[in-house]
């Protein structure tokens, strides 16, 4: 049994197809946003590992970010693993290698799309824009409900101008309040031209019997 037959996602081809839609709408340079939701044991972190997969072999430029309760109060925690960045001379939210080129794009860059220069967002936008000069991007982020509230606030600047950008993020939000205390959601304030929502159910007995198979062998028995 191949590794490729052992991982293969199973019930999933809709919404495949989907990311694969929107995915190349970005690489057109018409970004959108697909929130992946769904309860404890749903396969959102499945889907969006295979959806990074596919987009890098693409030609794609894939940016992750897996959010945790233990970052949850650290500002900015999710949106420095985007970029892997860390505290630099040239201030606490700047990527080492791309600090030149940032501090020189910022303020017209912040400009063009409403933010105010100066800031860790006005950074952060730049870096998002030189990344993407070059190639479409895909923002990967896990868990995005227990991502700290200065990268939501980013992450929610970056979704409302989406469409001006060749970058799909995808997102993965478990729908339990219960997690985080958390009401807000957040594609909640975005128009369905610029947001889509997957909501992924459990799967269905047969596609638990093919899973199953995958996983245990041809032989494991449908009960």
């Amino acid at each position: 049994m191949s590794t490729a037959t052992s991982t293969r996602l199973v019930d999933r081809e809709p919404q495949l197809r989907l990311i694969a839609d929107r995915a190349a709408g970005a690489r057109r340079g018409t970004g959108h946003v697909l929130l992946l939701t769904g309860a404890v044991g749903t396969g959102r972190t499945a889907l969006l590992a295979e959806a990074a997969r596919r987009a890098a072999a693409d030609g794609t430029t894939v940016l992750r970010a897996r959010c945790s309760a233990e970052e949850a109060t650290t500002p900015y925690a999710a949106a420095r693993q985007l970029f892997d960045t860390g505290p630099t001379p040239a201030g606490p939210y700047v990527h080492t290698a791309w600090a030149p080129a940032a501090a020189a794009a910022g303020p017209a860059e912040a400009a063009a799309v409403g933010i105010e220069p100066d800031t860790a967002e006005s950074t952060l936008w730049s870096l998002l824009r030189l990344h993407g000069t070059h190639h479409p991007l895909l923002l990967a982020i896990d868990d995005i409900h227990l991502a700290d509230e200065p990268s939501r606030r980013w992450l929610r600047q970056v979704a409302r101008r989406i469409d001006r950008l060749p970058a799909l993020l995808i997102a993965t939000e478990r729908r339990q309040a219960t997690l985080t205390g958390r009401t807000d959601r957040f594609a909640r304030d975005l128009p369905p031209e610029l947001a889509t929502t997957l909501r992924l159910a459990p799967l269905g007995a047969p596609a638990a019997v093919l899973l199953a198979g995958q996983r245990l062998g041809p032989g494991t028995p449908p009960g």
